[in-house]
């Protein structure tokens, strides 16, 4: 009796999972005097003859359903299919960009990302983590001058790691009017100045004539 032969999977990632770049190896175990063909989607694979199957540096061209023809004398046996997917890590499509708040208000930043789930979030402030911020959006119910700093997200899943460029979360910097008449309106003609009570601290000039 000829047990139909089966298809052993490995690769070379202490992640568990099949990522770009890595080696996966397909191997077939069977006795001696036994010959070998390997098919990937239907399609003999040139010169792959042996009990093993190397696919080295692996890409998205690699996947498929892949299978052995195992002969040994006149009788043929073909294993069970075996597909082949690769893990793709993450990868930025869009991220925070410095934004400017006013007080008190609601903020939301959001970063949106590629790859192969699940993907897991972590956000930072001036490099410190955020405990409990761990989805793809941070949400501020009531943004203070507390909240201000440089913010960062990463992301990661079992191919990979990346960190969004950091971003600076600040409150609206109070910007006064001064040089107005009685009633508080300006009139043509008029000296006057804006001037901000926080500017020096985001290095923008401190008062503008107009």
């Amino acid at each position: 009796m000829y047990i139909t032969p089966q298809i052993n999977i490995s690769n070379n990632s202490p992640r568990g999972a099949m990522c770009e770049k890595d080696t996966v190896v397909l191997t077939v175990t069977a006795g001696a005097s036994t010959t070998f063909q390997w098919y990937k989607d239907g399609s003999a694979i040139t010169d792959s003859v042996r009990s093993q199957l190397l696919l080295q540096n692996i890409s998205k061209g690699d996947e498929g359903t892949y299978f052995c023809i195992v002969t040994k004398g006149a009788v043929s046996k073909q294993t069970d299919p075996k597909f082949v997917t690769m893990q793709t890590p993450p990868d930025f499509i869009s991220q925070p960009l410095t934004t400017w708040m006013e007080l008190n208000t609601l903020f939301t930043a959001d970063v949106i990302a590629s790859g192969s789930k699940p993907l897991n979030y972590l956000w930072y402030k001036n490099d410190t983590v955020l405990g409990g911020e761990t989805t793809s959006r941070l949400l501020i119910a009531s943004f203070k001058l507390g909240n201000e700093g440089a913010y960062k997200c990463s992301i990661s899943n079992q191919c990979g790691f990346i960190i969004s460029a950091a971003a600076g979360f600040y409150v609206m910097p109070d910007i006064t009017l001064t040089g107005v008449d009685s009633s508080g309106q300006a009139c043509e003609g008029f000296t006057g100045y804006f001037s901000c009570t926080q500017c020096t601290k985001y290095n923008i000039p401190m008062a503008k004539r107009w």
